[in-house]
């Protein structure tokens, strides 16, 4: 009797989905399966991304064939109508059909910013990343580059790479051009992190840099606009005198001395903007319209 009933609510589900096929556009979709995504939030999303024409049915489906909580997580490339049920139960399920999941992390991104990216491709979940960077001060230490990541990765392991990858790149021979100059690791990654937001071109980078640490050297504000935006934690095209009066530690214009933390995640370019700098006694550069 199980059988049959069980063969009853197969049939069922794929007679309703032949019917509801057609209306699904033709072409390659891929979907995002994410570490800790139920079978219902995996059924949703495929209707939502109109693999499947019902995500209740394919959840009745997949809870009578027993494989809803066999899902593995990974991104899925789909072709909607040249599918069914089982050619994406099959897909899902299988640990190495999940391709690859390619991740490029900008220049100057900070860590709420790559943690956005990483949701909605897949990798981890927002809060989860966001958590993991602050309590362990990796801020600025999450070197932006491309990355392939294998699907159900963990989040530290994600988290790992990055971190391991800035210190591929800060060199040991950068580390002692730091001391050289008298800059803890610290500063640099802080001060790269301002210059990355500050720069317009790439060849700007040192003279800002120089800017930077002549005012540091006097005793002067850095007054940069970038540390502003970032203790305003929102996107402005321009800054207003009432914006540089914004009460915070992170605040240039306010407080001498670099801020507390990095401001975002600094390049290679940046990084080495502040190991060396140009040689000039400027204490000042332009920055065309970023107060009105």
């Amino acid at each position: 009797m199980a059988k049959k009933t069980l063969t009853t609510i197969i049939l069922l589900a794929l007679i309703i989905s032949v019917a509801l096929w057609l209306k699904i556009p033709v072409g390659n979709v891929i979907v995002p399966v994410r570490s800790g995504d139920s079978a219902r939030d995996v059924a949703m999303h495929l209707e939502s991304s109109k693999v499947i024409p019902s995500g209740k049915i394919y959840l009745l489906f997949l809870r009578a064939i027993g494989a809803d909580s066999k899902l593995q997580s990974g991104l899925y490339t789909f072709t909607p109508r040249f599918e069914n049920f089982l050619t994406i139960t099959q897909k899902l399920t299988s640990k190495n059909s999940g391709n690859k999941i390619k991740i490029t992390i900008p220049e100057g991104f900070n860590s709420l910013q790559i943690a956005q990216r990483l949701e909605e491709s897949g990798v981890a979940k927002q809060t989860e990343f966001n958590s993991y960077v602050k309590e362990n001060n990796l801020e600025g230490y999450l070197f932006p580059q491309t990355y392939y990541f294998s699907p159900g990765q963990s989040l530290k392991s994600v988290v790992e790479n990055m971190h391991l990858e800035f210190y591929k790149n800060f060199t040991p021979e950068m580390r002692a051009r730091a001391q050289e100059i008298g800059l803890g690791e610290q500063s640099v990654v802080i001060l790269a992190s301002i210059i990355e937001h500050e720069a317009v071109q790439a060849n700007e980078r040192p003279h800002i840099s120089s800017v930077f640490q002549n005012r540091l050297r006097k005793g002067m504000r850095l007054e940069s606009c970038a540390t502003v935006l970032y203790a305003l934690g929102i996107h402005k095209e321009k800054l207003s005198i009432a914006d540089t009066k914004t009460n915070s530690s992170y605040n240039t214009y306010l407080h001498s001395g670099l801020p507390p933390g990095p401001i975002c995640n600094p390049g290679i370019d940046s990084l080495r903007a502040v190991l060396y700098p140009a040689q000039s006694d400027d204490l000042f550069f332009v920055s065309i319209g970023f107060i009105s």
